[in-house]
């Protein structure tokens, strides 16, 4: 006859049911080995008693003997502030720290340098030049503005491989970068 629980023989109680499973330590013992003698009983006793002892102990020693307390140490930052030093990394071109001399002078770019042929379209009859992101056909003038400074630029030959550029008399040729 089959059992309702696994763990228990073929036990019947009153009335021919099937009792349940104990709810306690005896009722695993079997299974997990834990059928103790009385001496392995009363050695487990004087263990589980040691154990806690020993936790107590450490923790009243723990609460009585404090620790060593020590003052943090602070390094202190020191900032020069003389106008002759550096500048406003917030604002450098402020006078608000004292007027710096300084002996740079800015030069203009050149017109020239700083143009650059992004791209050629267009049919063989209408060429179209891209020069700083700009659409030029032959023959067409328009002003570009290059590191804040505005130059008027006229295109005079679109080629495959580059275009012409006047600027300001100065004739040029700009060639497409290398392709990839």
């Amino acid at each position: 006859m089959r059992t309702k629980f696994p763990n228990q023989a073929n036990e019947q109680g009153r009335g021919g049911a099937l009792r349940p499973p104990l709810r306690c330590a005896r009722a695993f013992a079997p299974k997990y080995g834990l059928d103790l003698s009385a001496g392995e009983r009363q050695r487990l006793a004087v263990v589980c008693g040691l154990a806690v002892l020993l936790a107590i102990v450490s923790v009243t020693r723990a609460a009585h003997s404090p620790a060593p307390v020590t003052e943090p140490h602070f390094i202190n930052s020191e900032f020069v502030n003389t106008p002759s030093f550096g500048k406003d990394p917030f604002f450098p071109k402020s006078t608000r720290r004292g007027a710096v001399q300084t002996n740079t002078t800015e030069v203009a770019p050149t017109p020239i340098s700083c143009l650059m042929l992004k791209g050629i379209s267009g049919s063989k009859g209408h060429r179209l030049a891209i020069i700083n992101n700009r659409t030029f056909e032959a023959g067409e003038e328009a002003e570009i503005r290059c590191v804040g400074v505005t130059f008027r630029v006229k295109c005079v030959d679109i080629r495959d491989d580059g275009v012409t550029v006047s600027v300001s008399g100065q004739t040029q040729k700009l060639s497409l970068g290398p392709k990839l």
